[in-house]
């Protein structure tokens, strides 16, 4: 849903058009409350977001455990497109 240069938002369940078209803050509680979002950050396995945009479809494995925060943030170990 999101592409930065030290952290990706992923978030589960929404469709393409509205991770194109939307940011987080743009769903409402209720819209939120659907929904599994995720945040990474680079880490020693893998460091660079380059090879991603706004939209993709990922399966993104973490390093280790995510925090409790809302989004749940991790380091990302590995990022997959999914086509």
């Amino acid at each position: 849903m999101s592409v930065e240069d030290d952290y990706i938002l992923v978030v589960a369940g929404i469709t393409e058009t509205q991770a194109e078209n939307k940011n987080w803050n743009g769903f409402s509680q209720k819209e939120k409350s659907k929904y599994h979002p995720f945040s990474f950050k680079p880490s020693g396995f893998f460091d660079d977001f380059s090879g991603l945009k706004k939209g993709d479809r990922v399966k993104v494995w973490a390093v280790e455990g995510a925090s409790e925060s809302y989004p749940a943030q991790s380091e990302v170990g590995k990022i997959e497109k999914v086509e």
